[in-house]
């Protein structure tokens, strides 16, 4: 085989002349010109003969294995390997099968990286685990791990080296609640050539997990549901948060999820109720990382009562037994409570003077009145909730 490449050229005095180059090739076929010169004319001006072109072979020399002396890199027998430092030894994307000793092959670094990455998360820390390649682990002389935040260019990343029987490594410098990781895991080999380390490596996204948010803003929210609405406003999870999910329950019935991206939530639900304990369910969410996956915060629960309104009448009272000092009173409770109806008041009068008004223990339909003298009785019942009351005659 012959090259139509010039190399070099040279005016040697003599009839010969020595080429020194790298990469000269063993058994090859070369062309070479040759031109006499003339004696000289004037100073520097000669005229040149015509060339003599001819072809040669350079010396078939054995091709030599990894690990053995060479001179150049042609004469290396594995096509992944360069002559360096008088020693055919694998290139930088290759790891020698056979470390430090003569024989081996150059095969690629690439079979050294990790698989099955996983991770577990918390607020303050990520834990890595990997698993080293299947039947190439004994190539790899330890690993490094890297992590820097996803977003933010000048954020100094962060390093440590796990030895080559670890498999995991507890992330907890830099890591912040919620926010999102470039972390890399390195595969180290040591034995291709002295003073050198071949490295491959395979990067995946983690977020930390969020923080909880630190309690409800009352004084932002709005607990009114007269108009089919109410707003639920919280304070702000510590660390990095995308946004909250945020669900509204009716004891154990969920009743509404939303994802809003600010500290505050409004619910539109026409059947709201005045008076009443609802349950609300915030998680954080961290910052993305791949295309939309995210973290979710442990969920903060709280209880709230939305705004008590004054409640509707008792229903069709009526006097079920009578005695010469008492009257039992029966009722239905108010079609429209506006709220958990927690007693009643009942009014007593003699001769339309107020005689005295009593409280049921609890929210019973059924009374009996005592301490009454002979004669006609009158009774008035209001429902009450947290001191809210009105009287409406039977």
């Amino acid at each position: 085989m012959s090259t139509s490449a010039f190399l070099t050229g040279s005016h040697p005095s003599s009839t010969y002349n020595t080429f020194f180059l790298s990469d000269l090739k063993n058994g090859y076929t070369y062309n070479i010109a040759i031109q006499a010169k003339s004696e000289q004319y004037y100073e520097g001006n000669f005229v040149y003969g015509d060339p003599y072109a001819a072809q040669f072979d350079t010396t078939v020399k054995a091709k030599v294995m990894v690990g053995e002396a060479c001179n150049i890199s042609s004469e290396c027998s594995d096509s992944a390997a360069v002559c360096l430092f008088d020693t055919c030894t694998c290139d930088e994307s290759n790891y020698d099968s056979n470390g430090f000793e003569k024989g081996g092959t150059c095969n690629p670094i690439t079979d050294l990286q990790v698989t099955d990455v996983v991770f577990m998360v918390q607020t303050n820390k990520i834990v890595v685990s990997w698993r080293p390649p299947v039947g190439f682990d004994q190539y790899i002389d330890g690993y490094t791990v890297k992590w820097r935040p996803k977003y933010g260019d000048n954020i100094e990343e962060e390093s440590e080296s796990v030895d080559s029987s670890s498999t995991t490594l507890t992330l907890e410098r830099g890591i912040d609640p919620g926010r999102a990781y470039n972390i890399t895991i390195i595969s180290k080999d040591e034995l291709s050539q002295h003073g050198s380390v071949r490295r491959t490596s395979v990067t995946r996204m983690q977020s930390a997990k969020p923080s909880l948010t630190t309690g409800l803003d009352m004084n932002n929210s709005e607990l009114d549901p007269s108009d089919g609405k109410i707003t639920i406003a919280w304070f702000d999870a510590p660390g990095y948060v995308q946004g909250y999910r945020v669900q509204l329950f009716d004891g154990s019935t969920l009743l509404s999820r939303s994802h809003p991206g600010s500290l505050y939530n409004t619910f539109f639900l026409s059947d709201l109720k005045p008076g009443y304990t609802y349950t609300i369910a915030i998680e954080a969410k961290s910052e993305q990382y791949y295309e939309r996956i995210i973290e979710y915060g442990d969920a903060f629960t709280a209880q709230f009562n939305t705004t008590v309104k004054v409640p509707g009448p008792p229903r069709e009272g009526s006097c079920i037994r009578s005695t010469e000092t008492s009257i039992t009173l029966l009722w239905l409770p108010p079609s429209d409570p506006n709220g958990e109806v927690t007693r009643y008041n009942i009014h007593v009068y003699r001769e339309s003077k107020l005689e005295f008004t009593l409280s049921t223990t609890g929210n019973e339909t059924v009374h009996t009145v005592d301490g009454l003298f002979p004669g006609n009785k009158r009774s008035h019942l209001s429902p009450i909730d947290n001191n809210f009351s009105v009287t409406y005659p039977l």
